[in-house]
């Protein structure tokens, strides 16, 4: 993935053990993992659900005018974000991107950092595995760098590659 991101090879990726990463959400209270779906016959099977299944509650519940905007505009929108959400195109497939997806909290907190909304989240060091260098990212200054870093955030010894 290294033409579509990290400036064109000169960043470095994190490589972490999902087994690991899963257990710090601790049940999924502190995020969730969401693998993107890139086939767009299930995107439109599982948005077909949504919305059939949002008729079928609306019509069980005989909303009136005023509470129907309310949940088309609230609450279905809401389910069609979520899943939409996790959709790709197919000629992303070769990612196999898997998204983390965090709720509100009062433990996390939103922060700005290079003018962008950013989320600290937490999980235990034993679920870095390594670090690799972009093709393009051959200065041992920058492997330099990135080991300070994790020295910094106390991560121990993470083998950059």
């Amino acid at each position: 993935m290294w033409v579509d991101y990290a400036e064109g090879g000169t960043g470095f990726a994190i490589v972490f053990d999902g087994k690991k990463l899963f257990t710090g959400a601790n049940d999924g209270k502190l995020y969730a993992l969401a693998p993107l779906v890139y086939d767009e016959g299930i995107q439109i099977d599982k948005t077909t659900k949504i919305i059939d299944r949002a008729i079928q509650l609306q019509r069980e519940r005989e909303l009136t005018r005023k509470e129907l905007k309310r949940y088309w505009s609230e609450e279905v929108q809401y389910s069609l974000l979520a899943c939409g959400l996790r959709f790709k195109a197919s000629c992303w497939q070769h990612q196999r991107e898997v998204r983390i997806v965090v709720a509100e909290s009062d433990s996390l907190k939103p922060f700005v950092h290079a003018r962008k909304t950013r989320v600290a989240v937490p999980f235990e060091r034993p679920a870095i595995i390594r670090i690799v260098r972009g093709p393009t990212n051959a200065e041992t200054d920058a492997t330099k760098k990135i080991s300070d870093v994790l020295n910094r955030a106390e991560c121990g010894y993470i083998p950059i590659e």
